[in-house]
């Protein structure tokens, strides 16, 4: 065979995690060639793999668990892309969906804060002189600028972040994500009025992380290692999940590749946050959100419940 390209270990073991996955082998092999691989080769290689005596005798073994994903991933296509919504029941909610892995938004769950009054004005005049960081520049990101979010740093006060958040043409060129850590210094007096009841969580109050963007400011495709609650105190936010029976990465990494969330052949669910929801994201989710308005949302990932995700990551 003319035109031998060299192949990396890396890119074989995902070629054979990917056959794991019942990923046709025609579309692997085109994945191959968009990688440079000439297309004789690239087919040859996956035939290769997919015939291999250890590649056989690992698929034997996995079967089991396969069959139960790609049950599952049935199932959840023949589901509405709804996500269910139940009152701030915190047996229901254990019971029913976190042990379940279902994603679900709790109504009320923080009508407390409502009662705070919290208004971008009141939280400029509580804390605008402190210095935080944000992430500025994305648009002109050549990759996924929550990937590369270190080159995007910036130091600024809190007053200069929410000009630019309330800024209808800023969009996602600035965005204040988690790694930002407003919650750890700068806004931590914040957290105590953040707290979620404790029927939920456990451990100490607070256990909260911040996330302010402008209108058009989004987060990619990904999933976190914890269930985590996403609450929101100030604005509207799209919410798109897909279940982890669901293949969309090429890589080995917690960033999807880019993904048709209009696809209806995918087991895809959709909702629009307001504030007084709060949306329970199982652990292994993909997650993508878009700002509809300025946001300030509210994480939590000390839910009652084991949430240790990295027994399940080692051995995805």
């Amino acid at each position: 065979m003319a035109d031998q390209r060299p192949i990396s270990d890396a890119w074989l073991a995902w070629i054979a995690s990917s056959l794991l996955r019942n990923r046709p082998q025609g579309e692997l092999a085109n994945m191959s060639v968009e990688q440079g691989l000439p297309s004789e080769q690239a087919r040859a290689m996956v035939a290769e793999i997919a015939a291999s005596p250890g590649f056989n005798a690992v698929e034997a073994a996995v079967g089991p668990v396969r069959r139960a994903s790609l049950l599952r991933r049935s199932v959840l296509r023949n589901g509405s892309r709804r996500v269910c919504r139940i009152p701030p029941d915190p047996q229901l909610y254990l019971d029913e969906f976190a042990a379940g892995q279902t994603p679900v938004v709790i109504e009320g769950l923080n009508r407390s804060w409502l009662a705070l009054n919290l208004t971008w004005q009141s939280l400029r005049e509580r804390f605008g002189t402190q210095t935080v960081m944000a992430l500025t520049g994305r648009l002109r990101a050549s990759g996924n600028p929550d990937l590369e979010w270190e080159k995007h740093r910036s130091d600024m006060t809190f007053s200069e972040l929410l000009d630019q958040v309330l800024d209808p043409t800023v969009g996602n060129d600035t965005y204040a994500t988690a790694r930002c850590k407003l919650s750890e210094g700068p806004l931590q007096a914040l957290t105590t009025d953040v707290s979620l009841p404790s029927p939920f969580v456990r451990g100490v109050k607070g256990g909260a992380a911040f996330i302010v963007g402008p209108a058009g400011s989004e987060t990619q495709l990904h999933f976190d290692i914890s269930t985590t609650l996403l609450s929101q105190l100030l604005g509207r936010k799209r919410v798109w999940l897909v279940p982890p029976e669901e293949d969309v990465t090429s890589t080995e990494t917690y960033w999807a590749d880019p993904v048709d969330l209009d696809d209806t052949e995918k087991a895809i669910r959709e909702v629009v946050m307001e504030p007084d929801d709060s949306l329970s994201i199982p652990a292994g989710w993909w997650h993508q959100t878009l700002a509809l308005q300025p946001c300030f949302t509210v994480t939590h990932a000390n839910i009652r419940q084991a949430n240790n995700g990295h027994d399940w990551l080692v051995n995805r």
